[in-house]
């Protein structure tokens, strides 16, 4: 644990370590499967990257940051002014993972595709308390754009949301966000 918190938190974030770990954001898409709720842009690991990189940033001049629970990382950082609408990102997240669950439950597999069967998005959907798979379908749609789009303006403009990260390497990032 202390080996963890003196690489991650002890230091200021690294031009190289930012953009590794948006260039791995942008990986995680060519690997899914399906349509992944995970790995897919605006799914899982679009809320979870953003808020690791502001958690890692903010996390030496803040130690409540130094935890692994995102959800509860979420609630600090808009607690602070450090993420705009967190109570939505709180609500999206829940969502998705929510989901994920409910899929999983379905044959004890873990599975992060969503279902392209309406049956089985039939099935899904009542577990999620909607109305049938055309609207859970709907709701994920509208969860992943507004995930994605957060998380895409965080990365477009790191100086909001990393505000000690240097103004050439904010261009490059914006370039990265630009070409995907």
């Amino acid at each position: 644990e202390k080996l963890r918190i003196h690489h991650v938190f002890e230091r200021p974030i690294s031009d190289h370590t930012l953009a590794e770990m948006i260039a791995i954001r942008s990986r995680l898409g060519e690997a899914a499967d399906g349509d992944d709720l995970k790995r897919l842009p605006g799914g899982i690991r679009d809320i979870e990257f953003p808020v690791q990189i502001l958690q890692i940033v903010h996390g030496r001049f803040h130690p409540a940051l130094m935890n692994q629970t995102t959800l509860w990382n979420v609630s600090w950082l808009g607690s602070h002014g450090l993420l705009a609408e967190a109570k939505q990102v709180e609500a999206d997240l829940i969502f998705l993972r929510r989901l994920e669950h409910r899929l999983q439950m379905g044959g004890d597999r873990q599975t992060h595709a969503f279902p392209t069967d309406p049956a089985e998005r039939d099935r899904l959907a009542v577990l999620m308390g909607e109305a049938d798979g055309a609207a859970l379908a709907a709701r994920l749609a509208e969860v992943r754009e507004r995930t994605r789009t957060r998380a895409d303006a965080i990365l477009a403009d790191p100086r909001r949301a990393v505000p000690d990260l240097p103004a050439d390497v904010a261009d490059v990032i914006r370039g990265w966000t630009r070409d995907r």
